[in-house]
């Protein structure tokens, strides 16, 4: 625990520095975001393929284009999304200058899945970095490649104090979820989901959960047997955390589903 009170209390120390504030620190921040993605491609395809045996295109399409993308849609848009957006006056401030200004929250705690490991970090820690905030990355500990590069890589890029990764299973987890943060985002399980909420009610953390669920998928009449098939199986790889999980039927399933009568 003494640890991550260290980790947390730095990235604190270096927020209340005020210098993750300045637009064109995070924009540097973000730029640097992208050139290790680009400079490391290939050893982030490669820990992907070592942890969840993922091909190359599949790995690249939703991983690396991903982030990349996410990367240039916040570098191009921040200096509109941050800058104060004036509001209707009334009588009684009709002579004064009103406006609606955004300020970064504070130390923000990103939880990675193992099911996407890179994009599921990257993308939340885009969105804080932009914003302003400091940020303490932990990558599932279950894709261990992936965690043990993002690691080694994000503190060669990006500023070593404000943007610390935690590495390490339940124990590490359980143990900085002990610690007060001003944002939690989570991506995983609906249990595990109740774990971080509960630990963030004790300091009335607000909280980001992104967690598993059934999605029925509606198959046209005009669907032959090995298009709905193909589908189900083809479109929903199971790792994927909204994974077609209901098929409701308008014909015999010997109809629709020759197939799973073999």
């Amino acid at each position: 625990m003494e640890r991550m009170q260290q980790i947390v209390g730095r990235a604190r120390a270096a927020f209340n520095s005020g210098r993750s504030r300045p637009l064109e620190f995070r924009i540097r921040q973000l730029k640097a975001l992208e050139r290790m993605v680009q400079e490391k491609e290939k050893e982030i395809l490669a820990a992907l393929k070592a942890d969840l045996n993922k091909c190359g295109h599949n790995a690249y399409s939703h991983e690396i284009l991903g982030v990349l993308g996410e990367l240039a849609l916040t570098m191009e848009k921040l200096p509109s999304w941050a800058a104060p957006q004036p509001v209707k006056k009334n009588l009684l401030t009709m002579r004064d200058e009103a406006y609606i200004g955004y300020e970064p929250l504070g130390v923000v705690l990103v939880i990675g899945a193992w099911n996407y490991p890179f994009v599921l970090v990257m993308q939340p820690l885009i969105g804080a970095i932009a914003a302003g905030n400091a940020v303490v990355v932990k990558p599932s500990e279950v894709s261990e490649n992936t965690a043990r590069l993002v690691a080694e890589l994000l503190p060669q890029y990006l500023d070593k104090e404000l943007y610390p990764v935690v590495t390490g299973g339940v124990p590490e987890t359980t143990d900085l979820l002990t610690q007060r943060f001003d944002h939690i985002l989570y991506t995983g399980n609906t249990a595990v989901g109740k774990i971080v909420m509960a630990a963030a009610a004790k300091h009335l953390t607000p909280v980001t959960l992104e967690l598993g669920g059934k999605s029925p998928c509606a198959p046209g009449s005009c669907w032959g047997g090995e298009v709905a098939v193909g589908a189900f199986w083809g479109l929903c790889p199971a790792h994927t955390t909204l994974p077609f999980s209901r098929l409701p039927q308008h014909q015999p399933s010997s109809r629709m589903f020759p197939l799973s009568q073999r």
